[in-house]
Protein backbone atom coordinates (compact mmCIF):
# COMPACT_ATOMS: atom_id res chain seq x y z
CA UNK A 1 0.00 0.00 0.00
CA UNK A 2 2.14 3.06 -1.34
CA UNK A 3 1.99 5.99 0.80
CA UNK A 4 0.22 9.86 -0.43
CA UNK A 5 3.77 11.51 -0.87
CA UNK A 6 5.28 8.07 -2.74
CA UNK A 7 2.66 8.06 -4.99
CA UNK A 8 4.30 9.80 -8.55
CA UNK A 9 1.77 12.26 -9.88
CA UNK A 10 2.97 10.39 -13.40
CA UNK A 11 1.77 7.62 -12.42
CA UNK A 12 -1.56 8.79 -11.87
CA UNK A 13 -1.78 10.89 -15.28
CA UNK A 14 -0.76 7.80 -17.23
CA UNK A 15 -3.74 5.64 -15.41
CA UNK A 16 -5.94 8.67 -16.09
CA UNK A 17 -4.85 9.81 -19.79
CA UNK A 18 -3.58 6.42 -21.25
CA UNK A 19 -5.66 3.62 -19.63
CA UNK A 20 -8.61 5.97 -19.21
CA UNK A 21 -9.00 4.94 -15.92
CA UNK A 22 -11.57 6.75 -13.98
CA UNK A 23 -10.61 8.85 -10.44
CA UNK A 24 -12.34 6.58 -8.19
CA UNK A 25 -10.58 3.67 -9.96
CA UNK A 26 -7.27 5.19 -10.01
CA UNK A 27 -7.67 6.02 -5.71
CA UNK A 28 -8.45 2.79 -5.18
CA UNK A 29 -5.43 1.38 -6.58
CA UNK A 30 -3.27 4.14 -4.32
CA UNK A 31 -5.62 4.23 -1.63
CA UNK A 32 -6.03 8.12 -2.05
CA UNK A 33 -9.30 9.56 -2.38
CA UNK A 34 -10.80 11.08 -5.16
CA UNK A 35 -10.33 14.12 -4.83
CA UNK A 36 -6.92 14.25 -4.16
CA UNK A 37 -6.39 12.56 -7.57
CA UNK A 38 -8.49 15.37 -9.43
CA UNK A 39 -5.74 17.69 -7.00
CA UNK A 40 -3.10 16.03 -8.24
CA UNK A 41 -3.95 15.77 -11.93
CA UNK A 42 -5.09 19.68 -11.90
CA UNK A 43 -1.49 20.46 -10.51
CA UNK A 44 -0.03 18.13 -13.67
CA UNK A 45 -2.13 20.24 -16.34
CA UNK A 46 -4.64 17.52 -16.82
CA UNK A 47 -7.90 18.54 -17.85
CA UNK A 48 -11.03 15.97 -17.08
CA UNK A 49 -11.07 16.28 -21.38
CA UNK A 50 -8.58 14.70 -21.80
CA UNK A 51 -9.18 11.53 -19.86
CA UNK A 52 -12.91 11.19 -21.02
CA UNK A 53 -12.37 11.31 -24.12
CA UNK A 54 -10.49 8.56 -26.45
CA UNK A 55 -9.26 8.85 -29.76
CA UNK A 56 -8.87 5.82 -31.84
CA UNK A 57 -9.09 4.73 -35.06
CA UNK A 58 -12.61 3.49 -36.94
CA UNK A 59 -12.94 -0.50 -36.98
CA UNK A 60 -13.86 0.05 -40.25
CA UNK A 61 -12.24 2.77 -42.67
CA UNK A 62 -8.98 3.81 -39.67
CA UNK A 63 -10.00 7.43 -39.65
CA UNK A 64 -9.73 8.73 -35.84
CA UNK A 65 -12.97 8.89 -33.63
CA UNK A 66 -13.30 10.80 -30.74
CA UNK A 67 -15.61 8.76 -28.26
CA UNK A 68 -16.56 8.85 -24.34
CA UNK A 69 -14.56 6.71 -22.02
CA UNK A 70 -18.11 4.89 -21.11
CA UNK A 71 -18.68 4.14 -24.22
CA UNK A 72 -15.67 3.14 -25.50
CA UNK A 73 -15.84 0.49 -22.73
CA UNK A 74 -19.03 -0.59 -23.53
CA UNK A 75 -18.07 -2.47 -26.94
CA UNK A 76 -14.89 -3.85 -28.52
CA UNK A 77 -15.82 -2.29 -31.99
CA UNK A 78 -16.15 1.41 -32.79
CA UNK A 79 -16.95 2.94 -35.61
CA UNK A 80 -16.97 6.10 -37.03
CA UNK A 81 -20.65 6.73 -38.42
CA UNK A 82 -23.72 4.22 -39.19
CA UNK A 83 -22.70 3.78 -42.94
CA UNK A 84 -18.85 2.19 -41.44
CA UNK A 85 -20.87 0.20 -39.09
CA UNK A 86 -23.32 -1.44 -41.54
CA UNK A 87 -20.59 -1.91 -43.92
CA UNK A 88 -18.51 -3.43 -41.49
CA UNK A 89 -21.86 -5.83 -40.96
CA UNK A 90 -22.02 -7.05 -44.97
CA UNK A 91 -20.47 -10.61 -45.42
CA UNK A 92 -18.93 -11.14 -48.59
CA UNK A 93 -19.89 -14.76 -48.80
CA UNK A 94 -23.86 -14.47 -48.31
CA UNK A 95 -23.37 -13.14 -51.72
CA UNK A 96 -22.85 -16.28 -52.79
CA UNK A 97 -26.20 -18.61 -52.62
CA UNK A 98 -25.44 -21.98 -54.38
CA UNK A 99 -26.28 -25.02 -52.31
CA UNK A 100 -22.66 -25.31 -50.76
CA UNK A 101 -23.05 -22.32 -49.24
CA UNK A 102 -26.15 -21.95 -47.91
CA UNK A 103 -26.87 -23.48 -43.78
CA UNK A 104 -29.92 -23.57 -41.80
CA UNK A 105 -29.39 -22.17 -37.87
CA UNK A 106 -31.83 -23.17 -35.05
CA UNK A 107 -31.95 -19.20 -33.88
CA UNK A 108 -31.24 -15.76 -35.23
CA UNK A 109 -28.76 -15.34 -33.02
CA UNK A 110 -26.76 -18.38 -34.08
CA UNK A 111 -26.52 -17.36 -37.52
CA UNK A 112 -24.99 -13.94 -36.00
CA UNK A 113 -22.63 -15.84 -34.37
CA UNK A 114 -21.33 -18.58 -36.83
CA UNK A 115 -21.14 -15.68 -39.91
CA UNK A 116 -20.68 -12.51 -38.43
CA UNK A 117 -18.50 -12.96 -35.39
CA UNK A 118 -17.24 -16.51 -36.72
CA UNK A 119 -17.55 -18.47 -33.38
CA UNK A 120 -16.76 -22.18 -34.24
CA UNK A 121 -18.51 -23.82 -31.69
CA UNK A 122 -22.11 -23.09 -33.20
CA UNK A 123 -23.11 -25.62 -35.49
CA UNK A 124 -26.06 -25.40 -38.14
CA UNK A 125 -29.04 -27.46 -38.02
CA UNK A 126 -28.54 -27.73 -42.03
CA UNK A 127 -25.41 -27.74 -43.99
CA UNK A 128 -25.76 -27.30 -47.65
CA UNK A 129 -21.46 -28.07 -47.87
CA UNK A 130 -22.38 -31.98 -46.49
CA UNK A 131 -25.19 -32.43 -49.40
Amino acid sequence: MPKQDKVKTQDIVILYTVQHLTTEEIGQIFKMTRQSICKRLKQAGISSHQGEWVTMPCDFCGSPINIRRCKWRKSNKHYCNNECYYASLENPACKNNDRPNLSVYATHSDHIKATHHNNPNVKPIWDGANI
